[in-house]
């Protein structure tokens, strides 16, 4: 998978709800998410987490974009909503972006794709 070859543990889950239970048990810093999930959406997961953790990054992927659900995603405080096929150099840049804004001095950054397949290279 990409985000291990650029140094990101990762940690997958098959769905927004399996997705939430990771983050609590692992607090990663970033995550990354499908919007379209089975029993977690994407911003409903977005809203969870930041209300756990207002300073964990966020970037959400969808295969149809909306200008609404971005700039609401956005507004809950979401790094970024980026569109699929996923383009990985974008997501590399983004990825830098977030550990380069949050560096403090603290442990890599872990992403967590909320949904595997959609993230495989």
């Amino acid at each position: 998978m990409a985000l291990e070859a650029w140094g990101y543990g990762v940690r997958a889950a098959v769905d927004g709800e399996e997705a939430l239970s990771i983050t609590r048990s692992i607090e990663p810093n970033i995550v990354i998410s499908d919007v379209v999930m089975p029993k977690v959406d994407g911003l409903s997961l977005l809203r969870t987490l930041k209300r756990w953790n207002p300073g964990i990054a966020v970037i959400l992927f969808t295969a149809h974009p909306n200008l609404a659900d971005a700039i609401s995603a956005m507004k809950m405080g979401a790094e970024d909503v980026l569109t699929k096929p996923i383009d990985f150099n974008r997501l590399r840049l983004e990825l830098e972006r977030i550990s380069s804004n949050h560096s403090n001095g603290s442990a890599p950054r872990k992403p967590l794709p909320a949904n595997e397949a959609q993230l495989a290279p």
